[in-house]
């Protein structure tokens, strides 16, 4: 039990908020939910909330959300395919025109399959372009951010990736990302997808394919 307090008077029917303060004390991802507590309660299995993801950040450190996830789509990983590759821009204004170290990135999966262990990689980079009207190379401007395993689980998720080394933003210029979904023995449903949004139509590009090994230093 993380925290408790003593619910008001509600009525038959009624839907009422309760407000219940927790302060975390340890770092890391974890779930919580909420449950209510009523003597001679006739229908129990009612009584308790969906689970909530949460990511608790340590001291110093906070978080930036881009875009509003009013879309479902198979990026930034595609897993209809046995590999892809995504490159996305995102401006200053985005992440509040702030300028220091980038730990590591969020996102936001609904998936119908569970996908523990997932080969993933993620370069990152500055440049001064605006728009992505080609394809951005891997070169030696370009950082590898993560490159490991991650696990996507089944249902609406919060996809935690810290990154192997802090990354150093402070140029203020855009940021580049590239996200390789490495070549895999299967595909899996094309149901998998994330949170995402359309924002313009030149800031982002995607290439998939069952065949051919996609190798984003060409």
């Amino acid at each position: 039990e993380l925290a408790s307090v003593a619910g008001p008077a509600i009525a038959v029917n009624q839907e009422i908020d309760v407000e219940v303060i927790w302060t975390p004390t340890t770092e890391g991802t974890t779930s919580i939910y909420g449950k209510v507590v009523l003597p001679g309660d006739l229908t129990p299995d009612n009584d308790a909330t969906d689970p909530i993801n949460v990511l608790v950040m340590p001291a110093g450190q906070f978080g930036y959300t881009v875009g509003d996830g009013s879309e479902l789509q198979r990026v930034p990983m595609d897993m209809y395919y046995k590999n892809s590759l995504f490159q996305m821009i995102i401006y200053p204004t985005e992440l509040g025109n702030f300028m220091g170290f980038l730990h590591g990135v969020q996102f936001y999966n609904n998936f119908v399959t569970d996908l523990p262990n997932m080969p993933t990689k993620i370069w990152m980079q500055t440049t001064t372009q605006e728009e992505l009207n080609e394809w951005v190379a891997i070169d030696s401007t370009s950082t590898l951010v993560f490159d490991g395993n991650v696990n996507y689980p089944t249902g609406e998720n919060t996809i935690t990736i810290p990154f192997n080394e802090p990354f150093m933003y402070l140029n203020g210029e855009n940021l580049l990302f590239t996200i390789l979904r490495p070549m895999d023995t299967q595909y899996y449903s094309s149901s998998d997808k994330f949170k995402a949004q359309t924002i313009g139509t030149t800031r982002a590009r995607k290439y998939q394919s069952d065949s051919a090994t996609i190798d984003p230093m060409v």
